[in-house]
């Protein structure tokens, strides 16, 4: 599994849902977890940027959502909150690009994933920079390893 490109940004534009914050939830996650919103609103975008959507889930850590491609790999789209949400400020969130390769087809042959990676981040900045009530986009780490 590699990873690219964590993207950090502020945001009241993605506050927890009422059951994030209810530990008797199906949508809690774990505490001060949270990213529904977030998780939904890129799901809806990114149709729009070219990238469909396969699967998706909540996670421990946020949420995990699959993009259809071409490519001999799985390639995801993972986010979540960092910290506790302020009505006033907001909660700072992250999103970051996962590929994951099958493992015997790893044993067999090298799959290059950084190039759909780097397109996926910067599709995926340039979304965020362009949205909204979302501030202070950073582009965290770079290194596709």
């Amino acid at each position: 599994m590699t990873g690219d490109g964590l993207i950090e940004f502020s945001s009241k534009r993605f506050p927890p849902t009422a059951g994030e914050l209810e530990e008797t939830s199906d949508e809690f996650i774990n505490p001060g977890l949270f990213g529904k919103e977030l998780a939904e609103f890129l799901k809806a975008e990114l149709p729009k940027l070219g990238y469909p959507i396969g699967f998706s889930s909540m996670e421990d850590w946020g949420y995990w959502i699959e993009v259809e491609h071409d490519g001999d790999f799985t390639l995801a789209v993972c986010c979540g909150s960092q910290g506790d949400y302020d009505a006033k400020t907001g909660a700072d969130h992250l999103v970051f690009v996962k590929a994951e390769q099958n493992l015997l087809k790893r044993l067999f042959r090298k799959i290059d994933t950084s190039t759909a990676m780097a397109e996926l981040v910067e599709s995926l900045t340039g979304l965020l920079q362009a949205t909204d009530g979302v501030s202070d986009v950073q582009l965290v780490d770079a290194d596709p390893t």
